[in-house]
């Protein structure tokens, strides 16, 4: 039996033990399955979206109003200090696609959220307001 031989033989065993190890991850999913005719779909047409700036409930009462707003704000919220890495764009940090976050020192950005009034920032440097300050097409 020569070098080839036991190569080849080798990866046969070792094709049959990953063919085996798929069959057996995926079998525990198999309950969940449900039947398709064509797998995978892939969509024709795709919807447009629109972006919206403001938001305006279509029920004219306050208290709506009110209501709808609340839901709309995000829970996140952080604390800067006076002189924060996000007073400077660069110290601001690149984004790790790999973790899905930004490589920074200032909280808001490392929540994934914006700067604002209560974080205790200066707002006049802060360079972590390009969305609600309508500049996310200068810093992209």
């Amino acid at each position: 039996m020569d070098f080839d031989d036991r190569n080849s033989n080798a990866l046969k065993v070792f094709d049959e033990k990953m063919k085996k190890e798929i069959v057996d991850k995926f079998s525990i999913y198999s309950k969940y399955r449900l039947p398709c005719d064509n797998w995978p779909q892939i969509p024709q047409s795709f919807r447009r979206y629109k972006e919206i700036w403001d938001y305006y409930p279509a029920v004219d009462t306050e208290a709506y109003k009110e209501e709808i707003n609340k839901a709309l704000q995000s829970k996140k919220k952080h604390t800067c200090p006076k002189e924060c890495a996000c007073c400077d764009l660069n110290t601001l940090g690149p984004y790790i696609l790999e973790k899905q976050t930004w490589k920074t020192d200032c909280p808001g950005r490392l929540a994934l959220v914006e700067c604002d009034e209560s974080c205790g920032c200066d707002l006049t440097k802060c360079k972590n307001r390009s969305i609600s300050s309508k500049l996310e097409n200068n810093f992209l």
